[in-house]
């Protein structure tokens, strides 16, 4: 799987703390996402950590004042830092209410004038016992925010798409819902994959127990009704709107504001259709043109590409991702998807059994060189 980190020329700079050996954990990450990572550690650094450490979870070099300014003030990160024209990014670690200081707030806050991005510290217990504002961000945290300011330069810089995610839930009861099975796992994939590629990503996600990749502006809904007005509220100056989501077709007419008790008897629910989303935007675009291209999803069980190229036809999509969930291997339980895409000029492209992360990938790379194509 590529990522912005791949064959990205990283430099990792260490000073002397504590949390120095929580640079060797991320430089092993950064290294593990497929990045170049060059480490530069001043002499205090070095007391904690070994620069052999760095050099082996990184396979590259370390540089060291020994190996440059023996006995000189001058650092060669200090030097580095001074030329770097690189995005600059700070994760500080430092002792109670030194953070807090004047000095220490007027100096952030001139760097940050200057683009430099800090990341923490946070809040917890200290090295020197106290409890407060001075630890440096994990590792695990500070990855896919370097992710991110990598990935702003990409072939979808500027462009916005918007990515439905996860299964709606109509309610029955205060307790009870109708809900699909998906988790969202595929939409939040084409999320990040969206947002590697340069794009500002709003993820509209019914609930799911999954995390958002950093950089998207997330709206939270739950029923049909709610996603389709967020798509609207969103919808202006949509590059791409891709319907991810596995969105009810129908809900209880009535919803009980009372949970329904087992000793009432098996309850008469009647149902209703719920609102048509892409058919709502689909007649949006003929008259407005936005959004520039619409991508639908269907899951089907029988046949597969007939039942999806009528979706396409009546919904008027561009292009329509296909997932056959009839067999074990493709199953909504599955972390993988054999998915066939279904163009509107009529061709058909079907894809290998791929994680959906894969799928994912795939997906944007078509929207950003098919669709540049046809314009």
């Amino acid at each position: 799987m590529v990522t912005p980190f791949e064959d990205k020329k990283i430099l990792l700079g260490v000073t002397g703390s504590i949390a120095a050996y929580q640079a060797a954990d991320l430089a092993a990450l950064l290294y593990s996402f497929g990045a170049l990572v060059d480490t530069v550690m001043t002499e205090n650094a070095a007391r904690f950590v070994s620069p052999l450490t760095f050099q082996t979870v990184t396979a590259r070099q370390v540089f060291t004042d020994a190996g440059f300014w023996e006995g000189d003030d001058h650092t060669p990160l200090t030097l580095t830092m001074l030329a770097a024209q690189c995005p600059i990014v700070i994760a500080p670690a430092m002792d109670s209410g030194m953070y807090e200081h004047p000095a220490t707030v007027e100096n952030v806050k001139i760097l940050k004038d200057r683009g430099v991005t800090f990341l923490g510290p946070t809040e917890g217990r200290l090295v020197s016992g106290w409890a407060g504002i001075g630890c440096m961000v994990e590792p695990s945290e500070i990855l896919p925010q370097i992710r991110y300011i990598l990935s702003r330069k990409g072939h979808m810089a500027g462009k916005k798409i918007i990515v439905t995610a996860g299964s709606t839930q109509e309610p029955i009861d205060p307790v009870r819902t109708i809900v699909g099975r998906s988790v969202g796992r595929l939409g939040y994939a084409i999320a990040q994959a969206g947002l590697d590629n340069g794009a500002d990503v709003v993820l509209i996600s019914a609930p799911t127990p999954l995390s958002s990749p950093f950089g998207v502006n997330k709206v939270s809904v739950r029923t049909a009704n709610e996603m389709n007005s967020a798509v609207m509220d969103e919808i202006n100056g949509c590059y791409a709107l891709i319907m991810a989501a596995s969105v009810a077709d129908f809900r209880p007419v009535h919803s009980s504001d009372q949970k329904i008790k087992k000793v009432s008897g098996i309850p008469q629910i009647d149902f209703e259709p719920t609102v048509d989303i892409l058919a709502e935007v689909a007649a949006r675009q003929a008259k407005t043109g936005t959004p520039e291209h619409l991508i639908g999803f269907v899951d089907e069980t029988q046949d597969v590409i007939p039942n999806a190229n009528a979706k396409l036809q009546a919904k008027h999509c561009d292009l329509m991702v296909v997932n056959d969930v009839s067999g074990p291997e493709t199953s909504f339980d599955s972390s993988n998807i054999k998915a066939t895409f279904l163009y509107a000029d009529g061709r058909i492209e079907e894809l290998p059994l791929l994680t959906k992360e894969l799928v994912a990938q795939n997906l944007i790379h078509r929207i950003e060189t098919w669709f540049s194509e046809i314009r």
